[in-house]
């Protein structure tokens, strides 16, 4: 891949960014009533989730990085919500649909799981994507992402890390 054909892809997804984030801040629409799920489908439960930017390995807090939380569904991509740390490097809660904890007790593989990717970004630090984030129901979930500083002469915003959440062995 030469550098145009990197630019061109880097410019591609700093514009997904955008309309995502902005889609995050578009105002709700109005409420409407709609039918409880069963306790046994994954949308019945919710979980709190927090991000908390640090860099130095934990040693240092990074206030105002944009925090963006996606899921995929049929296909396409769900902004569940974003935020904006605070100054001690923490985001407030977004509330997520998760599934039943109790499913997890069950034998076998065949778990359900609702997953997220967790995208960070920050002035004069890489980007970070983090996947396969999992949430369980009623499971408050602190997520520390720990951000590294561009070299000094590449304040380049367009560069990222991902990192890939293992699988949970239950």
């Amino acid at each position: 891949m030469d550098n145009s054909d990197f630019r061109s892809m880097m410019e591609q997804y700093n514009q997904e960014l955008l309309r995502m984030q902005q889609r995050a801040e578009a105002p709700p629409p109005a409420p409407t009533v709609q039918p409880v799920p069963s306790p046994t489908t994954p949308t019945a439960f919710t979980a709190p989730l927090k991000v908390r930017v640090t860099s130095a390995n934990g040693a240092v807090p990074i206030p105002d990085a944009l925090v963006i939380v996606t899921r995929e569904e049929n296909g396409e991509t769900i902004v569940e919500g974003s935020r904006i740390t605070n100054s001690s490097g923490l985001t407030e809660s977004i509330l997520l649909p998760a599934v039943d904890p109790t499913l997890t007790l069950q034998p076998g593989n065949n778990i359900p799981r609702i997953v997220y990717e967790v995208t960070v970004a920050a002035p004069d630090h890489y980007r970070a994507r983090l996947s396969d984030v999992p949430l369980y129901g009623g499971i408050p979930t602190e997520l520390p992402v720990s951000l590294i500083p561009l070299p000094e002469f590449d304040n380049d915003p367009e560069q990222e890390i991902q990192y890939t959440t293992p699988p949970i062995n239950l």
